[in-house]
């Protein structure tokens, strides 16, 4: 039997993550959410480019 490669895929940063990030940064409410919503943008920009990527190579 031959052997597998597994490899790894991205997700999205989750909001918990950029909270604690803004509050030790002392960020504002207002700021937090507007970092958030930058970041969930981009990573929906790349995990789709990821996606695309991905679906090249494994054809």
């Amino acid at each position: 039997m031959g052997g597998m490669i597994v490899t790894g895929r991205p997700f999205a940063i989750p909001w918990t993550a950029v909270n604690a990030w803004a509050r030790r940064h002392d960020l504002t409410m207002a700021e937090m959410v507007f970092l958030d919503r930058c970041i969930v943008a981009m990573d929906i920009l790349f995990l789709g480019r990821w996606k695309r990527k991905m679906e090249e190579k494994s054809k």
